[in-house]
């Protein structure tokens, strides 16, 4: 537990913007979800994050509800299947209240990305996760 010094009273601020968008029926405070940060005066467009409560907060690639969920039909809605769009130009490691807050690299994403893959292919084994295989092999690479 962090004690809300500056950065847990910038981080608390920062929180307060985003709304989740998939709540489970039995989620846990450690649950991973997805939020949203609506348009505002201030922020001209939605932000899409994937959010663990006790762990890595990543900024996700979509700009749109639609896209969001075109996206999670393709990926037939498997656990995980945000982290194949984490915006990896979304978060800079050199700022301290990133690493101290949100997250200090992808790993979490490389791991889930790995994990989520491996579900699809068992549970859909005909579909082409040939995209998802690249992406999971970019964030590899980082």
């Amino acid at each position: 537990i962090h004690a809300f010094d500056e950065f847990g009273k910038e981080f608390i601020k920062f929180a307060r913007q985003f709304y989740p968008i998939d709540i489970y029926e039995k989620s846990l405070d450690e649950v991973t979800l997805t939020v949203v940060k609506p348009i505002t005066e201030d922020n001209p467009t939605l932000e899409f994050w994937i959010w663990n409560n006790a762990g890595h907060k990543y900024k996700l690639k979509f700009e749109t509800f639609r896209e969001y969920l075109e996206a999670g039909i393709a990926c037939k809605f498997c656990i995980g299947w945000q982290y194949f769009y984490v915006n990896t130009n979304g978060l800079d490691f050199s700022d301290p209240f990133v690493t101290e807050w949100l997250a200090p690299n992808y790993g979490d994403a490389k791991n889930e990305t790995k994990s989520s893959l491996s579900t699809m292919k068992e549970f859909f084994p005909d579909e082409d996760w040939s995209k998802q295989e690249a992406e999971y092999q970019r964030l590899q690479s980082l």
